[in-house]
């Protein structure tokens, strides 16, 4: 809520929109093709001071990346990865076979990811899901590392896979944001030349 609807000095428009979709306000649209933002920001904005205000917002060309390529239709669920794997072995852990899991985080570094999504792994998740998508975090690091965090997800979750991964996607803490309520029935047709993202139903 702050980040997005504090944004100053209004609602950024694409977030706006899609908030709307998923409220219902939009039904007459649905089926609802999601099309990703055409640029998005990172910044962050210090909201103790002044500077949510006078600090301009540097924003970066967009594209969500198609990881392994698949075509899946399914109920999604949205987490915070680091929050979620705090759930495991309770009996808050969520359903997971046949959704479409998509993780974000707040801030993200590479070894960090590395082991939450290994436990992820051995826990069995990937071998029960439909679709991955991984949000793009507010605060990425990959210090000294030689490989890429598309790369890791490929030696962790595994190439082979036969539903759709998708990285950078626009569902996290930057902006613009896309709302995705839970359970949504979601249509996805990902290669490697664009990715169809469908809301079908609410």
């Amino acid at each position: 809520v702050i980040p997005s609807f504090g944004e100053y000095p209004k609602l950024l428009p694409y977030t706006l929109d899609s908030w709307l979709v998923q409220l219902g306000v939009d039904k007459k649209n649905i089926p609802y093709k999601v099309i990703p933002p055409k640029k998005w920001s990172n910044d962050f904005l210090e909201a103790k001071t002044n500077e949510w205000k006078t600090k301009k917002r540097k924003f970066k060309k967009n594209k969500w990346k198609v990881i392994v390529e698949g075509k899946v239709q399914s109920p999604v669920l949205v987490y915070n990865l680091n929050t979620l794997l705090s759930l495991a072995g309770t009996e808050l852990w969520p359903d997971l076979k046949n959704k479409i899991l998509v993780l974000e985080q707040m801030k993200a570094s590479l070894d960090t990811e590395e082991r939450l999504l290994n436990q992820l792994k051995l826990i069995g998740t990937f071998e029960i899901i439909n679709g991955l998508i991984i949000s793009k975090p507010e605060s990425y690091s990959s210090e000294n590392a030689t490989f890429s965090y598309e790369e890791l997800l490929l030696e962790v979750v595994g190439k082979e896979r036969k539903y759709p991964i998708i990285s950078c996607f626009d569902c996290g803490h930057t902006v613009p944001m896309i709302t995705l309520p839970q359970g949504i029935e979601v249509k996805i047709v990902a290669n490697k030349n664009k990715c169809d993202f469908v809301l079908q139903e609410f």
